[in-house]
């Protein structure tokens, strides 16, 4: 709540996967005979508590490996676009980082990524909070269900035509998600490899991991440590053994120089097999009767390589300075 009533001192960032997206997607009973192969896409929310506004993130499955530096990158553009608005709250210091208990989501590569936005004083403090099961049913699953079960239950020959439903779906502005698409990702664990002291002292360290604080507000302000809580028999701050004396580890040996590289995208999403059986007669029929014979050319070229034809992608490079904006992730409206 501090970010709704405060946010020019708080970003608090709140981000949950949710079930594969099947294009073309019918009704709850699709039509008999047709083939289960689908074009799937992984949505992703992104909720902005500070700004008041969620994103919806689609990445074709299969076209990325589905890690930490997946994370990132949605981390990264999330950060530039709130430091680069308008609203009052790019100047915050601190931010929250709330998500599940997944293993992408808790690793030394997310630790240090916001060491790094620490070290470039985009932020202060930032802390990382892993829900337990269950924590998103308080009202972070209402969205999920409004894109699945309403949403979902028109007809989309595409995803542009998914898209295009949301002003039915979500009748009111301010809680419409704004979709986008993520057609990059970098690989921030080669770009942290030479410089990352990687937390140690646990048997696990991704499975105990409960929560994180990074700062930098403990002399010299160039460095920023992380106290990190594990889950064991009880709950514990611990510290690194290496670093008497100083108020948790620093990951960073120092600040990475360059910039991650992009990873080259997989060149086929779909097994042969599927891909014909997508793309069969009894496919190209149903689309035919919905009045929408062009969307089997829209599956050719998406299901093929994975990426999302007919919208403007930024280019995925990331430019030589860490100014705030919103490269890679291009808004559909």
């Amino acid at each position: 709540m501090s970010a709704r009533h405060n946010s020019s001192t708080e970003v608090v960032l709140w981000y949950d996967d949710t079930e594969a997206l099947g294009i073309p997607k019918f009704t709850r009973r699709p039509p008999k005979n047709l083939t289960t192969s689908r074009f799937l896409v992984v949505p992703c929310i992104m909720s902005d508590l500070a700004r008041q506004k969620d994103f919806y993130v689609y990445t074709a499955k299969g076209r990325y490996k589905k890690n930490s530096n997946r994370v990132c990158t949605q981390l990264y553009f999330t950060f530039r676009a709130a430091k680069r608005t308008t609203l009052i709250s790019r100047f915050a210091r601190s931010a929250t980082l709330i998500a599940d208990n997944a293993l992408d989501n808790k690793n030394n590569t997310i630790l240090a990524f916001c060491t790094e936005l620490v070290l470039r004083r985009w932020l202060d403090v930032i802390e990382l909070i892993y829900g337990p099961p269950g924590h998103t049913h308080g009202g972070g699953d209402a969205q999920h269900e409004i894109h699945n079960e309403i949403c979902g239950n028109f007809t989309s020959p595409t995803l542009v035509h998914f898209l295009a439903r949301y002003s039915q779906s979500w009748h009111q502005d301010h809680t419409r998600p704004t979709p986008c698409i993520l057609d990059v990702q970098y690989d921030w664990h080669k770009y942290y490899k030479p410089y990352l002291q990687a937390i140690g002292g646990h048997t696990n360290t991704q499975r105990s991991l409960y929560g994180a604080c990074l700062s930098n507000l403990a002399r010299p302000k160039r460095h920023c440590y992380c106290q990190v809580e594990a889950q064991g028999r009880e709950r514990r701050v611990a510290r690194a053994d290496n670093q008497v004396g100083k108020p948790g580890w620093e990951l960073l040996r120092g600040l990475p120089k360059g910039f991650p590289e992009v990873i080259p995208p997989q060149e086929n999403v779909m097994e042969k097999k599927y891909y014909k059986q997508l793309l069969g007669a009894r496919m190209r029929e149903c689309l035919e009767a919905e009045q929408a014979p062009g969307a089997l050319n829209w599956l050719k070229k998406a299901a093929l390589h994975g990426a999302i034809p007919g919208q403007a992608l930024a280019s995925a490079r990331i430019h030589n300075t860490w100014c705030p904006g919103f490269r890679g992730a291009v808004a559909v409206r």
